[in-house]
């Protein structure tokens, strides 16, 4: 399917285990020559041969950041109800947002991060992603498609934040509180 792109790539380096971070921009499984599904990571800097599944560097990355890849998509159908192939927030803390342009559990899925994203152009009924580093990818899936897929990361990745601020905000507030009440002296 994504050969001709496979073939394309300058692979930098070879890998056993991969965890996705901010530079991270796409993730494409490929069988290997000797049959086994790995994966080859795009860097913002360099294209690295992961020998794991897609999935399993999704998974891995998930419980790196203190969750798991179930977790990860039981919490996002939470807050996008209704909507099937949903983002997976592997880092809240780093924004890190992972798209799956096909079924998640799908083997040859291609994951993308959200946030490299800089262009999408129509090309028949497919997409043309340009990506910050200037890589142009073919995916199998329309201009529109991959737009609502690109907003439903940012209220996922959005949602989180205004989560995360809001715990935040009501620690302050109740350490304020406490403190008024332990640190005033009463004056009566």
């Amino acid at each position: 399917m994504y050969e001709q792109l496979l073939k394309s790539l300058k692979v930098e380096r070879e890998e056993e285990d991969y965890i996705i971070k901010g530079s991270t921009m796409m993730i494409i499984p490929f069988y290997a020559e000797q049959g086994a599904l790995n994966s080859i990571v795009i860097d913002r800097f360099e294209a690295v041969k992961v020998k794991r599944k897609s999935q399993n560097i999704i998974d891995e990355s998930c419980i790196y950041f203190a969750s798991d890849m179930k977790g990860r998509i039981r919490s996002a159908a939470k807050i996008l109800k209704g909507h099937q192939m949903l983002p997976i927030v592997i880092s809240k803390m780093n924004k890190t947002c992972m798209i799956p342009i096909s079924s998640p559990y799908n083997k040859r899925c291609i994951w993308v991060s959200y946030r490299h994203i800089i262009d999408i152009t129509s090309y028949k009924r497919k997409s043309i992603l340009t990506l910050e580093n200037g890589q142009r990818f073919e995916l199998n899936v329309s201009r529109k498609t991959m737009e609502n897929k690109i907003n439903r990361a940012n209220r996922l990745v959005n949602t989180y934040d205004i989560r995360n601020k809001e715990m935040q905000d009501t620690y302050k507030a109740n350490y304020i509180a406490e403190t008024k009440v332990i640190y005033v002296p009463d004056l009566e």
